[in-house]
């Protein structure tokens, strides 16, 4: 059986979220969103995370925030089944979005929702849940439509992001820790 607090082997990081080097874009719309890299404290974890914030500023209707990544050159993930990556939270009832952008424009995306995903991590685990979703779970959505081909060409994804979207919910915290592709399916 193979541990879960390690990167499998079939897999290809694409953030571990090292700090000094790594640049990333925000975008944000009636908020301040900030983040910074800190000292992991996931069992199995080494080095950094990166801790996002969000306080929305505006109303409910036009508040968000995204930390964007472009990545060196586009990659391809058709050998890969889902995007996995270690997730904490210090609020309870919150979601991300999580996208993907191929080189052609076309953005994808799927949500995590911590209520109830979240509820069930062990004690042990210092909040940190690996959080595995399939790759066939992102979809356009319609605000998104008529940007690139209409279709997410997984042989070449150039950005990737997490986004805050859920406005009523106030301000909120969250930590990523080594974010990959892997060959491995679902733990939902």
């Amino acid at each position: 059986m193979q541990r879960r607090d390690v990167v499998p082997k079939q897999a290809s990081v694409l953030d571990a979220f090292g700090g000094a080097d790594e640049e990333y874009e925000v975008w944000e719309n009636g908020s301040n969103l900030n983040y910074s890299f800190q000292p992991t404290n996931r069992i199995g974890g080494g080095g950094l995370c990166l801790r996002a914030s969000l306080v929305p500023t505006g109303s409910e209707s036009v508040r968000y925030g995204f930390i964007w990544r472009a990545l060196p050159e586009p990659q391809n993930w058709t050998a890969y089944s889902s995007l996995c990556f270690w997730l904490r939270s210090d609020t309870p009832n919150w979601g991300v979005e999580v996208d993907v952008v191929d080189s052609d424009g076309d953005r994808f995306n799927t949500r995590v929702d911590t209520r109830p995903y979240l509820q069930d991590v062990e004690p042990s685990s210092n909040g940190w849940h690996l959080v595995t979703i399939p790759l066939e779970f992102f979809y356009q959505p319609d605000w998104a439509a008529g940007s690139g081909n209409g279709t997410i060409d997984w042989s070449s994804i150039s950005r990737w992001g997490f986004g805050f979207v859920y406005s009523e919910h106030g301000a909120q915290v969250i930590w990523l820790d080594d974010l990959y592709v892997s060959v491995e399916s679902s733990s939902r």
